[in-house]
This record gives C-alpha cells, structure tokens and sequence, in this order.
C-alpha cells in the first residue's frame, strides 16, 4: 500500500489501518516531499522540489500520529514528489526518477496555496541570477524560517514600513498569523491582505451574498480579527493589537499576486492583479513588504494534477471520489481537501469543508472493506454466489472490478458505488492561540471557529439567513466572545469563540452541527431572558455527555441505522393491501426508523456498558 501526502487525513487512515484487529499492514509506502516531520527517508531515495512540505508543527495532529504509531519504523518514508501513475502497470513515477509499485494507492495530499507555482519562473530566474530566493514563501516553511535572527529583522523592518504581509484569507492564513506571533513577532509588524477570493470551485452563493459583517474578506483569517474586535468590545485584551486588515474595497473586487516586481537587500515588491468580477476590469498594482507569506485559495499541486489527468482519474476541481471514497480505478482510494464526492450524491460536495481526521479514519475503514471484499470473493465464486451487488452506476464514476487469481482462474470483485454518503458528524475547527508559554490546555487565549460545511463554505461571524444568534455574558465572562450561530432549522451552523484557552472552552466546538435541542429548549430560554451567561450553561454537569467521544459514535450508529432503514425500505415488502394509502407507508417508514434508532442505541449501550457503570 502506498499513500501519497501526509496530511491529517492520510494520518488518521493510516492510525485506523495500522490498528486494524482483522488485518497487519506490513508494507506501507509514504510519498511526501520533505519527508514526515523531519524523520529519515528511505534508502536510495533523494529528496525533490515541489510545492508542498513535510513539516508540521509540535502538538498538530500529524505529529501525535508520529509519536503514538511509531510511522518512522513502521512505514517506508519515501521523500519525493509524485509525478506519474501508470495504473495498469500499477507503477508510480517519482521526480527523483525512482519508481514505486502499488497494490493499493492511498491520495491524500491536501490543498496549498499556488502562488509559488504560478511564480516560478521568477523566481527560479532571481535564483539563478542572485543565488538566493526573494523572501516569498509558503506557510509550511514559516516552521524552519523563523529563526530568532530572522524574526528579530522582521521586527525592525516593520519600523521601517516594511512589514510581513500574509496575503490570503485562508485557513493557512490564520496558521501563518498564529506561527508568527508564537515565534515572537508583534503583531504590529504583520499587515493581513485579504484578496477577497473565494474559489469557485467552493463558492456556494452568489458572490454578491458571500459576505461577512465586514466590508473586506469572506475568508475565516477575516473572522478572527472581527471577533477579536468584538471580545475586545467586551474588555478583553487584544492580542492582535497594531496589526493591518486590508481588502478590496468592493466585494466585487478581488487580487491576487502575479508577479514579483522588485527585491532588494531587505524588502520585496510584488505585482498584484485586481479584478472587477461584475465588469472583467482589470487594474495592475504594486504591494512592498520584507517577507510575503502566500495564503491565497488553496488548490491541488500542479504535479499531482498532471499525474492524475495522464492516468485519466476523474478530476472536477479535486479528485471525484464516490461514498468509499473510491475513485475511477478501485484500486486508487483518495480523501481530505483534495477530494469531492460524486455529483449523484449532491453537488458542492468538496470534502475541504469537513472534518479531515474523520475524513481520514472513514478512508481506513472503507480500504479494510475493500480487502475484505477481495479475500472472500474467491470463496464467493466457488461457492457460486456474487460477493456483491454491481447494478448501481453513477455520473462520473462507473462501478469498479478488479482481479484476483484463484488457482488457474480469475475471479472479478465487482465494487458498487454505495447508494448514500458515509455518515460525516464532526465539525471541521480552525483555531489560532495567542501568548501563554506553552501548548497546554491553559495557555493564553484562543480563537475558534467551528463550523458544518455549509458554514466553512462562507465563514460568517453571524448566523446565516434567517438564523438566530445565541451570545449572552454574565459578570464574570467579560472580555470574551462566545456565540452559537444558528440556521433556519435552529441547527447549531458555527460556533465562534474568542478568550482564555481553557479545556471547557476548546471542548465547545464539538457543538457545531448539532440541532439546539440537543442544549434543551435554550432557544426560548434566551430569548425569554433567563439565561444570564452562556458559556456557563454550556458547562452545566448534565450537557458533559454531549463533548465525550463516545457521544459522537452513538449519533454516528443512530444516524446511520436511521439512513439504512429509510434507503431499504422501497424494497421491503409492506403489509396490507397495495392500495392501503400514503398514510400507513409513512408511519411504517417512521416506525423502521425509529427501530433502527432503537437498535443502534441498545448496541451502543451494551457495547459500552462497563465503561458507562464505571463513570
């Protein structure tokens, strides 16, 4: 098995494979340019350019996947850039030359900002003239640029108007915010440019709607200083105190960098393109600064991209998988930002707007089940049954079959599209601390922002049309901001938080997705005045359940048992005579859901027993 990028979501898969009780992985390939988190690459392999890196931040999630499986030792680290597949050979080109054989490809690389691409012509001639790079980098390398040296220039060149400007509105905008000021630099010394772009691809209202209370930026980086603002309204310390919020000044305008027009000992100009969306007017400006950090709309690698579209995997924007996660070869698997459902199951089904980490540990399980599928087809067909169901065909992906040798046979293993979406429940987070001296559940204050993928499709710090706003501070919560968006449904949309990084406040994000009622009948409550302060209702003893893990699992098998027993149902035969009425269909319909709820709670119940008479 090979996996190519190691993100969150390739993390996650393989935590969920390399655990598996039914099955040991004991060939497991890493592809990932610069390596895993500075770990040992494997022999004979050198390292290649490319966008995208290896590195990642102490206490990230890719980094507790290191520490607790042992990768390193237990995983082939290949440190390199995929270029080519060749899917009948099932053979990858590395841009180091080498080659790696696939039984199983595992594509999750995630999505970067493309400006250095876009930009490498320049920048490769500067380098050739100057040998040195002109100081405009992408996020991932803030880990290894900022030395105290360095950080100590940024902060004189900003006396000198020359500051770091981060230019994107991005969630790797407000990473770059977060790892320059835990590096040192003030706050003062960054200008945060919003180019107002949401890409198309994500884009899921018109863009004269895809607002925030704000007249510059639709992106999260926007919502953080707004609800810095608003906690600092509350009396609270703003820890991005002096910092520069730009944008264009019309929604209908947005910019992005073009080119690079000027470097000198210790600044950089870049050429910024403006444009009018409503009219195609296009303007040229100029944008100085000492270091620019790229964080604009985030895309697939252009290698990955090449590679996929000569071995004619499927592409919309990301790679178009189906509920299995399964792409047009059923022995490709892809998951995380860089991948879409299918269309038959919706549109606007980007997977960047969910959860990665249960992105990731759905991939694991649906590759378990593939080799599941594989090890009984052979008994299958001697038996003379079909191991499964291959009648359902979707838009852009047809079924899948592949091959396995019994003897002097072949035995085809048929993989249909599954008929619904796999149940995604956790709330995809951005979050960036500020201060305190270390990364401890205590350690200064913090900003998150949480959200379903309706709300990470156009982050709001408010609630979406014709939704309610639940913010309500006592005596003792001054100088934070707390609040529950609520959408038409009354369906907690996002959760936004600005103040003390404490557990109780972290454990809030958990919330977002969840219908209000699961916080009792808080809605009227609020609006009839008695609530006083809303995060301690929030913390009241009995509402604990709802942050556990466990809680999590028990709505995944009650959704789940829900959707099964619905999407069976047109196939069950029903009692009665066939004209007994609409009514009698529905109640029946309502009465297997609500067994189907009832089983997945006595399985949770029991399967959790000890755990449960223990608290």
């Amino acid at each position: 098995m090979v996996v190519a990028g190691f993100s969150d979501t390739s993390a996650a898969a393989l935590q969920t494979l390399l655990c598996s009780l039914d099955f040991s992985f004991s060939s497991v390939t890493i592809i990932n340019a610069g390596g895993i988190g500075g770990q040992s690459v494997a022999p004979g392999i050198s390292a290649a350019g490319g966008a995208g890196g290896g590195g990642f931040a102490p206490g990230s999630a890719k980094d507790r996947y290191l520490s607790h499986l042992g990768l390193a030792s237990s995983c082939e680290i290949v440190d390199d850039v995929l270029i080519g597949i060749d899917r009948e050979s099932r053979i990858l080109s590395l841009a180091s030359g080498h080659q790696v054989t696939y039984g199983v490809l595992l594509l999750a690389p995630g999505i970067q900002d493309q400006t250095i691409v876009r930009l490498s012509d320049e920048i490769n001639a500067f380098v050739e003239e100057y040998h040195t790079r002109p100081p405009i980098i992408a996020v991932h390398e803030l880990d290894s640029a900022l030395t105290p040296d360095v950080v100590a220039d940024l902060t004189d060149s900003a006396t000198r108007g020359r500051p770091t400007v981060v230019f994107g509105e991005s969630e790797a905008a407000v990473e770059a915010v977060h790892k320059l000021l835990a590096a040192g630099l003030p706050a003062s010394a960054i200008r945060l440019e919003l180019p107002g772009r949401i890409p198309q691809a994500t884009c899921a209202v018109p863009l004269e709607e895809a607002t925030v209370e704000s007249e510059t930026g639709r992106g999260v980086a926007a919502i953080m200083v707004k609800a810095v603002q608003a906690a600092e309204a509350q009396g609270g310390v703003n820890p991005l105190q002096g910092l520069l919020m730009h944008g264009p000044p019309d929604p209908a305008w947005t910019s992005m960098i073009t080119g690079v027009d000027d470097v000198g000992e210790d600044f950089v100009s870049v050429t910024i393109t403006e444009s009018d969306a409503v009219s195609g007017e296009q303007r040229e400006t100029t944008m100085g600064g000492r270091l620019f950090v790229t964080c604009d709309a985030p895309s697939v690698d252009l290698d990955m991209f090449r590679s996929l579209d000569d071995a004619g995997i499927v592409f919309d924007g990301r790679i178009v998988v189906d509920a299995a996660f399964r792409t047009n070869d059923s022995a490709i698997f892809a998951a995380g930002p860089a991948a879409r459902f299918s269309q038959r199951y919706g549109t606007q089904l980007y997977q960047e707007h969910y959860n990665s980490l249960e992105l990731g540990r759905l991939l694991g399980k649906s590759v378990v089940r593939h080799f599941e599928a594989e090890i009984r087809a052979p008994f299958a067909a001697l038996a003379g049954t079909q191991p499964q169901n291959s009648n359902t065909v979707n838009n852009d992906l047809r079924n899948q079959s592949s091959s396995l040798s019994t003897g002097s046979s072949s035995v085809v293993v048929n993989h249909a599209a599954p008929a619904t979406l796999p149940v995604l429940l956790c709330p995809r987070v951005t979050t960036c601390v500020f201060g305190g001296a270390g990364e401890g559940d205590d350690a200064g204050s913090v900003f998150l922002y949480a959200g379903c993928p309706d709300a990470m499709k156009a982050p709001r710090l408010g609630a979406p049309p014709g939704g309610k706003i639940l913010e309500k501070y006592g005596s003792g919560t001054g100088g934070a901001l707390l609040r529950l968006n609520l959408d038409a449904e009354l369906k907690i949309h996002s959760v936004v938080c600005m103040g003390p990084k404490t557990e109780e406040t972290m454990r809030l994000v958990r919330l977002a997705g969840l219908h209000s009622s699961y916080l009792g009948n808080i809605v009227n409550e609020m609006g009839s005045g008695l609530i006083q302060d809303l995060a301690e209702t929030l913390n009241q003893p009995w509402m604990s359940a709802l942050y556990e893990d466990s809680f999590t699992d028990l709505r995944r098998q009650l959704v789940t048992g829900a959707v099964q027993s619905s999407v069976a149902m047109p196939a069950m035969s029903r009692p009665g005579s066939p004209t007994a009425g609409a009514e009698s269909e529905k109640a029946l319909d309502e009465a297997t859901v609500k067994l189907g709820a009832i089983e997945a709670t006595v399985s949770f119940v029991r399967a959790n027993l000890l755990s449960m008479y223990a608290v």
